[in-house]
């Protein structure tokens, strides 16, 4: 399989949406005046300014926020699952733990806490936000244990269930998420910049929102909570923390929240590059969302249905985050599943060949951001001895693509706006 078109248009989706192009292209320092859309933070009435990024972009952004605003950061934070070779001064970096959080995770959130806790009302505190913070930074309700906090985010990874519903869980088992970690900070001028890596980009959902404010419990959702098995399974105690009120806000805090990145971001230069190579591009949709193995199946069907009509070559790009229900005992992630069902689906047909891979390089808990697949790739296996539909059937994608040497390796590439799916198919 020719991977190099699928690469060069996979890598293009990442630049478009890179964190630090993404802070550097939205917020300019100016007469010291700090613009951000059509908002102004004149820094002559600022005391100090702090900068806490969390999150698997943190890295990048705190380094773009660094270059945009220098000597005037006081004091800064990052959280992520990586350290970087160069530091910036005045900051300090804790490496945490994704998709499950460990005693790394409650150091960071002490960490931010105590960070809080020194500002004052006149201080500025900008929070670069990013997908994964809701790991990365942990603090759980009294009453819930780290181990007990560490077995219900391994089950809610397994549990397929609606990312809403999840949000609502996490947030609800911790003491920081749901905007309450903005009960410890003295500074009432909250600036949030947020890259998304939800559907539908709700500040609120992203990293769970420890610093937007929430609203009442979401009477639906919590509706929808206690008729799932996943809930039922749950101590009687750790059920009434999770259908507990919320807690209230002590302060009055002015929080702007601006978004500067989002899947649709990253879809629009993958289009626009698929354009220059020639294809007739179709951008199906940023929200795609669902089971893993049965958008997979429906995506094949769509693939099909545009190979039996066009005459011209045409690049199918989506966008968005499936679940998988953990059924198996194998190893994969939600793209490489993804990729094994549409695999299936488009076995023996047109010349079609796919890539499935999430921005972050990160599938499931792999080393693997995704995986390759064409018309090509279920016969290739049977070939060798694999049965595809036992792989599927037994979660174990990563293995699958493994044997074909299909899977698409990264490394962490400091992005996060969901998933993408580039199909090609050509004459």
């Amino acid at each position: 399989m020719n991977k190099a078109i699928l690469n060069k248009i996979f890598r293009t989706a990442l630049i478009g949406a890179n964190p630090k192009k993404c802070i550097l292209e939205s917020i300019r320092l100016e007469n010291n005046h700090i613009k951000i859309e059509n908002d102004s933070y004149d820094l002559n009435k600022i005391n100090k300014i702090f900068i806490i990024s969390f999150g698997k972009s943190s890295i990048p952004m705190s380094e773009a926020i660094s270059k945009i605003l220098k000597n005037k950061i006081y004091r800064g934070l990052v959280i992520s699952n990586d350290i970087p070779k160069n530091k910036i001064k005045r900051f300090s970096y804790i490496k945490s733990s994704h998709p499950v959080p460990n005693k790394n995770s409650l150091q960071a959130g002490e960490k931010a806490i105590k960070l809080l806790n020194s500002t004052k009302p006149d201080d500025l505190v900008i929070f670069l936000i990013s997908g994964g913070g809701s790991s990365l930074m942990a603090v759980p309700k009294k009453g819930i244990s780290l181990k007990q906090k560490q077995e219900l985010s391994n089950k809610l990874l397994r549990s397929g269930l609606d990312i809403k519903i999840i949000n609502f869980i996490r947030k609800k088992i911790s003491s920081i998420k749901g905007g309450q970690l903005l009960n410890h900070s003295n500074s009432l001028n909250i600036c949030n910049i947020v890259i998304s890596d939800v559907i539908d980009g709700k500040f609120s959902d992203i990293a769970s929102g420890p610093t937007v404010k929430n609203k009442k419990n979401d009477l639906k959702l919590e509706k929808a909570i206690k008729g799932t098995t996943f809930f039922k399974s749950l101590s009687l105690s750790i059920q009434n923390i999770i259908l507990k009120e919320a807690t209230p806000y002590k302060r009055n805090h002015k929080v702007k929240n601006y978004m500067i990145g989002n899947n649709g971001i990253a879809l629009s230069f993958a289009k626009a590059k698929a354009d220059e190579l020639g294809y007739k591009t179709i951008l199906y949709s940023s929200k795609v969302q669902g089971e893993a193995s049965l958008i997979g199946k429906k995506i094949a069907k769509r693939a099909l249905n545009i190979a039996a009509q066009e005459k011209k070559s045409v690049c199918l790009i989506f966008g968005g985050e499936s679940t998988v229900k953990v059924k198996g005992n194998g190893v994969g992630g939600r793209n490489m599943e993804l990729a094994l069902s549409f695999a299936i689906g488009i076995s023996g047909k047109k010349k079609i060949r796919g890539l499935f891979a999430g921005t972050d390089g990160i599938d499931g808990n792999t080393n693997s951001a995704g995986a390759y697949c064409d018309s090509k790739t279920v016969i290739k296996a049977s070939a060798m001895g694999i049965d595809a539909k036992s792989f599927l059937k037994n979660n174990d994608s990563y293995n699958f693509f493994k044997k074909l040497k299909s899977l698409k390796i990264t490394g962490n590439t400091g992005c996060n706006v969901n998933d993408i799916g580039i199909i090609l198919i050509d004459f």
